[in-house]
């Protein structure tokens, strides 16, 4: 790896925040770059407003990382805008593998259909292809989708168990 963020524990938490400002992102990468790794890590985000466990994306050219064995605990607001949003991974990346990850995403408020709050997503629109390998991680989360993917191309999400604590949540592809 040409970058790796291996066995860290990171913490980041502020009172602030509001539907689509202020945010809080314990990892944010943004490419052109290969071959980032990033493993075992212990990440908590806790604000008011936007939260990511991990936020990356190829706005400056080709991305290509993988994300393994993390614990990724993201608490946030969640909105419709697309800046309103809380996730554990949100990728917009050229190349992501993201494998055995336990994830647990909360929203401060109610939280309805259209807001965004997921454990792994490509949600905010970035130019170019993205391709996804997303496969036997475990999610936890109060939103109504656990996966959410904008758009992609030959992209596998496979094994994942994903629990929501949304009664109003709909079973299977959602």
């Amino acid at each position: 790896a040409i970058v790796l963020v291996q066995n860290n524990r990171i913490s980041v938490e502020t009172t602030g925040g509001s539907k689509n400002a202020g945010t809080s992102y314990p990892i944010q990468i943004t490419g052109p770059y290969e071959n980032v790794v990033i493993e075992a890590n212990d990440l908590f985000a806790c604000c008011g407003g936007p939260a990511l466990g991990i936020y990356s994306q190829n706005y400056f050219g080709s991305t290509k990382w993988s994300i393994t064995h993390n614990r990724i605990n993201v608490t946030g607001l969640a909105g419709t805008h697309e800046w309103a949003l809380v996730a554990g991974i949100e990728s917009e990346d050229s190349d992501s593998y993201i494998a055995n990850n336990t994830i647990e995403v909360h929203s401060v408020g109610a939280v309805g259909e259209n807001d965004n709050i997921y454990g792994i997503s490509y949600r905010q629109s970035i130019d170019g292809d993205h391709s996804f390998n997303i496969q036997d991680n475990i999610v936890f989360s109060d939103g109504y989708s656990s996966v959410y993917l904008l758009s992609s191309k030959d992209s596998t999400v496979a094994n994942n168990l994903l629990v929501s604590y949304n009664e109003n949540a709909k079973n299977g592809n959602s």
